[in-house]
């Protein structure tokens, strides 16, 4: 999968609503990823606030690629996405 198809599925994610912000913590901000092509149907992602872009392997099927070649999925992508539209919402409303 080539990594612009990967952005765009991504941009789906977002686009269908399908993510949410579940919690909000001093490290990491942790979300749920509707995702009725997976096993589990909803998929946990975190992403750490002080430690840049670090994410745990996803439980999608490419999560495996990303401890050996350092690939984002799609949840992941879409996780990072988000918070920039929320970063951007916060900042318009200021």
């Amino acid at each position: 999968m080539s990594g612009l198809s990967v952005f765009k599925k991504a941009v789906k994610i977002i686009e269908e609503n399908r993510i949410r912000l579940t919690d909000n913590v001093e490290n990491a901000w942790y979300f749920e990823i509707d995702e009725p092509n997976e096993i589990e149907g909803k998929i946990e992602i975190s992403v750490r606030k002080n430690g840049g872009i670090r994410a745990p392997p996803c439980s999608c099927k490419y999560g495996i690629y990303q401890g050996i070649k350092g690939y984002m999925c799609r949840h992941q992508i879409a996780c990072l996405l988000y918070l920039g539209k929320k970063v951007k919402e916060e900042d318009e409303a200021k």
